[in-house]
């Protein structure tokens, strides 16, 4: 708001000169003033406004707006902090193109690997049934005295037959092959001949 300020922005403005007139408001602080300009200036001058505003504030919000403005998810996820992988989930569900929404799901779950439910979530997003399946298979082991094998089976068997539907694929039954003759031996012995066959 200085005198020598207005005079130097109302020469750009005479000469035309978009650029200088955005840098003399980023050095004062006129965030606002400067994007109008640049606005005006062409697709260039806004471009380059834009991620000065955008660099220019370190906030967690700021690095999320960065990330849906660039489109850059893949680097997002690296960096995102662990402990709000659900939110960097929700912000790749709502902003990732479909295309990309499977890789990037299968690297949030990759970084989550020590916390399986969190990890069995993401690759559930990703529509990766075997790295879904291992996770549940580990995460739902039957006790070591075996008590609990044929519910471990059940709950297994469910899930995955629900994630292959959701995901229209049938890949991951070799994975658990052993598992579903196990399933297929309980059901008949059970007298589910018919269920045991499907």
């Amino acid at each position: 708001t200085s005198p020598e300020l207005e005079r130097k922005l109302s020469r750009a403005m005479l000469n035309g000169n978009f650029d200088a007139a955005v840098k003399c408001c980023l050095e004062a602080g006129r965030i606002a003033d400067a994007l109008v300009l640049a606005a005006s200036g062409g697709p260039e001058l806004w471009t380059s406004t834009r991620d000065s505003y955008l660099a220019s504030l370190s906030t967690p919000f700021m690095a999320t707006l960065n990330t849906v403005v660039h489109q850059d998810f893949a680097s997002y996820v690296a960096e995102s902090d662990l402990n709000c992988w659900r939110e960097t989930l929700a912000l790749l569900n709502t902003y990732a193109a479909p295309e990309e929404l499977s890789a990037l799901c299968n690297q949030l779950g990759e970084r989550l690997e020590e916390d399986a439910p969190a990890a069995t979530v993401c690759f559930m997003c990703a529509a990766n049934i075997p790295k879904a399946t291992a996770l549940w298979e580990a995460y739902h082991a039957p006790s070591a005295d075996g008590s609990g094998e044929t519910q471990a089976l059940l709950d297994l068997m469910e899930k995955l037959s629900v994630l292959q539907e959701a995901a229209q694929t049938r890949e991951g039954f070799a994975l658990v092959a052993a598992k579903v003759t196990s399933f297929a031996e309980t059901l008949a012995s059970q007298g589910c001949l018919h269920a045991a066959m499907q």
